[in-house]
């Protein structure tokens, strides 16, 4: 009847002359000159208030390439072949920032966390990777090394490590950043890795819908960035590649190779992958390569040397002697 419907054309029409006199040319627009000053001083008052900060990867070659390394707000993603020294890779990242003093989170979802501690104190100790697994400390230099742990635990690395399958969800990270971040100036998450998180455990995915499931995941890992001022880094695995590429030593994995599906880089601020043919592991070489870095010009491969029985991702003294380049 007409009279059950009057309130409603009632405030349709009351609702309609309001909007009828709204002015929307100006609303959505901004200047590039008259609003110069504006903006500039936005710019100052964001970057005093988040303080944002510069994150090297304690890669000599790709420190130089980036002015430095990533910043909080920033999202990394490194891509590699099954195998490849992605876990190394997050512990020499993690240790690379806590010698600096800055915090780090870092969640194994790959592997036990022994492992990853394991890892971690081979890297800070010289120590061989498996004598560490076996608990053997060189007793003469165990004075020494209690005089590295002061140093380093000022600025610690918080490791969590589930050892369930998709135990921990993007959600649970995020929750925990925001609790460490409570007593700790965290300022680097390693999330190891990609493929081994899921948005929300609310959420249930059909294996159709991998692929959305993925691209979720790395859009929650830029908006944790973004939101908690941190550098996010995470690696992700190649799909199946045949043999003779990756032996073919002129060859590189790039966003072609993603498992899934490559719109998970679209909110990626630089995309670094892990090369490595049969006879350059042998060598201890590995090669990486810039598939993407927003800010920069990529496309450029750097050749490192590795030294993963001593827990190291990046040998620093063996990589200048054996691949030095002008800029050092």
């Amino acid at each position: 009847p007409r009279s059950t419907l009057f309130p409603y054309t009632t405030l349709f029409r009351s609702g309609a002359d309001e909007f009828n006199h709204l002015n929307l040319n100006n609303q959505t627009f901004e200047t590039v000159f008259g609003d110069f000053e504006k903006r500039q001083q936005e710019r100052l008052d964001h970057n005093n208030k988040q303080n944002i900060t510069k994150i090297p990867f304690g890669i000599d070659e790709l420190d130089i390439k980036t002015n430095g390394g990533a910043e909080t707000t920033e999202y990394v993603l490194f891509l590699a072949d099954a195998k490849a020294g992605k876990s190394f890779l997050a512990v020499h990242l993690g240790m690379n920032a806590a010698r600096r003093g800055i915090g780090v989170v870092h969640f194994q979802l790959e592997g036990t966390k022994k492992q990853c501690l394991d890892r971690y104190d081979a890297a800070w100790s010289g120590v061989l990777y498996h004598d560490i697994k076996k608990g053997e400390f060189p007793a003469e230099k165990y004075k020494s090394y209690q005089k590295i742990i002061q140093n380093l635990g000022k600025t610690d690395i918080h490791v969590d490590a589930p050892e369930k399958f998709l135990a921990t969800s993007m959600i649970d990270i995020r929750r925990k950043v925001i609790d460490l971040k409570k007593d700790f100036d965290i300022k680097l998450v390693l999330i190891d890795y990609l493929e081994l998180t899921t948005p929300d455990h609310t959420l249930r995915f059909t294996p159709s819908e991998e692929r959305n499931r993925q691209q979720m995941i790395s859009r929650q890992m830029k908006d944790l960035a973004v939101e908690q001022n941190v550098l996010v880094c995470s690696f992700t695995q190649a799909s199946s590649i045949k043999k003779e590429q990756l032996d073919d030593p002129d060859w590189v994995i790039t966003r072609e190779h993603l498992s899934e599906d490559k719109g998970k880089v679209r909110p990626v601020d630089m995309l670094i992958t892990l090369n490595a043919t049969t006879a350059e592991r042998k060598d201890h070489i590995m090669r990486l390569y810039t598939d993407g870095l927003r800010e920069y010009s990529g496309g450029d491969t750097m050749y490192i040397k590795t030294s993963f029985k001593n827990g190291r991702f990046y040998d620093r003294l063996a990589t200048l002697e054996a691949f030095p380049f002008e800029s050092i």
